[in-house]
């Protein structure tokens, strides 16, 4: 019997070579990521994992190599496109605004039709449910990271980049994202 397996290549990355100023953090990199594969950056602090993160996703331009994303259907496209999300260090978030106000501008911005009790909903998963209509600003650093990884209950896009994702979790919460994480490599 034939067995077919069909490899859908979502990220290839050929020869990167990536500087600041005169010093050279990454160089000759080369990576392909399939469908349903985690891939995880480490190391030091400073040896430039979020520069290579955001030249990834688009945000850095200046660097030589090439990085070309692929849909499911194996057509390349761009980086800013909605098939990829990226989550850096920072949330992306504004302390003025409610919790559910910035998660209702993070779904106007991406052109996502969800209705606020959907939002509250998803709230819910990493305990934020109550929290829905406090500012940003009187959360814990914990707390607000886990409304920037709401948005991944929320995301239709089928490639994430997420840079220190559980930086200022608790366990529970960590476990909670985890678990978000292998769900999605499932579906």
């Amino acid at each position: 019997m034939f067995c077919h397996i069909d490899i859908v290549m979502l990220l290839k990355i050929k020869s990167l070579l990536i500087k600041r100023g005169k010093k050279t953090l990454i160089r000759n990199f080369n990576l392909t990521i399939t469908k349903s594969q985690i891939t995880i950056v480490s190391g030091d602090n400073g040896v430039g994992k979020s520069t290579l993160l955001e030249t990834i996703a688009g945000l850095q331009k200046n660097f030589e190599g090439k990085i070309t994303f692929f849909s499911q259907n194996k057509m390349p496209v761009l980086p800013q496109s909605r098939n990829i999300f990226f989550l850096g260090h920072l949330n992306a978030l504004k302390d003025e605004l409610s919790v559910l106000e910035n998660l209702k501008i993070w779904t106007n911005v991406n052109l996502l039709k969800i209705k606020d009790i959907q939002l509250l909903e998803n709230l819910s998963y990493f305990d934020l449910y109550n929290f829905s209509n406090i500012k940003l600003n009187k959360l814990s650093f914990g707390q607000r990271r886990k409304v920037a990884l709401t948005k991944l209950l929320i995301t239709d896009s089928n490639f994430w980049i997420l840079d220190e994702p559980c930086n200022g979790l608790d366990e529970v919460s960590e476990k909670k994202f985890l678990d978000l994480v292998q769900k999605r490599k499932k579906k």
